[in-house]
Formats: C-alpha cells, structure tokens, sequence
C-alpha cells in the first residue's frame, strides 16, 4: 500500500507524542493486553485467561470491526487479508516499529528529516526500536495478505475506494450532521429507485415531468447526496450567501434605496434635465 511519508511523518507524530507522554505504565499495560490477546486469538479454543479474561472476547469483536472498516477503503492490489494479532509491541517485519522505521526512512528521503527525528525520540519511549534487527539482516516474511511493510508513495492511492457517501467522516465534517444527511440521502433514494448505477427504465413512457426527470436520472445512474452539505466549508458558504444576501435586502428595501438616494431623487433629476 503507497503512502505520502511527509504527511504520514506527521501523523505519527501525533500518535507518538500522544503515547509518550501517557507514561511508562501505559505502555506497561498496553503491552500486557496485546501479549493476552495474542494468545487468546491462536488458541483453538479460544478460552480467555489472566485478569483480562472478560475483555478478550470483546478486543476481538472490535478488532474485527476496526480491520473490516480499513481494509473496505484500501487498494485491492495486493490484497490485504486483516491478519489476527495485534503488533503494536512486534519486534517482526510488519510490526509497528518496523512499520514506523519505513515511515521515517520514507519521510527522509521527501525532506523531512526534522520531523523524522522527532518522531524517533518519542518511538524509543514507546516502541521497541532498539530490539528492531537492522535493516540488512531483517529477512522479510512473506505473508499471503501481501505487503507487511508499506511504500512510500502517492497519497492518492490510499484514498478510499468505497461508496463515497459512505466514506468515513472526515476532520472538516460534522459527525451528527453527516449521519443524519446520509441517512435521509438513502431514504430519499430508495423511495424514488435511484440506485447510483445505470439502470434501464421500463418499457412505459413517462406520462410528467417528475416521472420523466426520474427516468432520465435512473438512465444517467444519478442519485441524491446531502452530505456535502455537513463539510464546514459548505456550512460557512451557505452562512456567508445568507448574510449578504439579507444586506442587499435591507438596502434595497430600506427608504432611500439601495444608493441611499431620496425616493423622489430620479423624478427631480428627470426635471432637471428637462429645463
């Protein structure tokens, strides 16, 4: 999977800096329940032990749920197969760590070493760096889900690739509003049968306008999506239109017109002219 390392260095950044100043027992803690869960999720039996024991079951609900919604929006070349483990502490190709030295590697080679650095002093408090073998002895393991180890590359690729109404909500969105919005966007479409694919209509003509506005839709493959309208950007627009559009009312309306001229102003300059 191809990533942008400059603007995959600063999102780690956060991450790490996050975890870092969480504190040592933190870590102590995450690293117990990734250990537990490890060996719960091989077990053939899947008997949850330990003091964590009433908590495997659900980490591996969620995990599931959490490796489903990734893989959705993901490249389907080379496929990605959501492996069973949790790897935040894996010394391995493919772990964390070693996933985080790419991203480094990656974000040195685009400039940015700076921000490299960084993120390489919180990693130490957090990951196992040192234990990491160095990159010339790793033996790469190949696994049948692909690429453990991203590469470095376009932004683009890892965009999502699902129904974009669907698409997971973005930092410039109103999470209640986007849910609301697709939610009557999917029920306005049901309703009217538009499925946002290339349909063939019936054999009957339409007989309205209505009924031919949505045979041509239906034909065209069109659908109804609100949710542009939960982005800020939107929001602030359609706020800004609304203002300006009141304050060309007021002006218009107001006693002495928009130009601020007296009403009987044009009827004495007409005179004026006339003499």
């Amino acid at each position: 999977m191809a990533y942008s390392g400059r603007q995959a260095i600063k999102e780690v950044y956060r991450v790490m800096k996050a975890l870092a100043e969480s504190g040592e027992a933190l870590m102590q803690e995450l690293a117990q329940a990734e250990a537990a869960y490890n060996k719960y999720i091989i077990s053939s039996l899947r008997r949850p032990e330990g003091d964590l024991a009433e908590l495997l079951p659900w980490l591996a609900d969620q995990a599931a749920d959490w490796e489903q919604a990734a893989a959705a929006g993901a490249p389907t070349t080379p496929p990605i197969v959501p492996g069973p483990r949790y790897r935040m502490f894996d010394t391995d190709l493919g772990g964390a760590a070693s996933c985080l030295r790419a991203i480094v590697a990656a974000a040195e080679r685009q400039q940015s070493k700076g921000a490299a650095d960084k993120v390489l002093q919180l990693a130490n408090r957090v990951l196992p760096m040192s234990e990491l073998p160095s990159e010339a002895a790793a033996t790469p393991v190949i696994h049948p889900a692909g690429r453990d180890v991203p590469k470095a590359g376009s932004w683009r690729d890892v965009m999502y690739h699902g129904d974009w109404m669907l698409r997971p909500i973005a930092s410039n969105e109103i999470a209640p509003l986007v849910r609301l919005l697709v939610c009557l966007s999917q029920a306005v479409n049901g309703s009217l049968g538009l499925q946002g694919i290339l349909q063939t209509p019936g054999d009957e003509p339409p007989e309205t306008m209505a009924q031919e506005i949505l045979w041509y839709a239906r034909r065209r493959g069109w659908r109804l999506n609100l949710r542009p309208l939960a982005e800020m950007q939107t929001l602030a627009w359609l706020a800004a239109l609304v203002l300006l559009g009141r304050f060309f009312w007021a002006l218009i309306t107001s006693e002495g017109g928009m130009f601020g001229f007296e009403p009987d102003y044009h009827e004495q300059t007409a005179a004026t002219i006339h003499q």
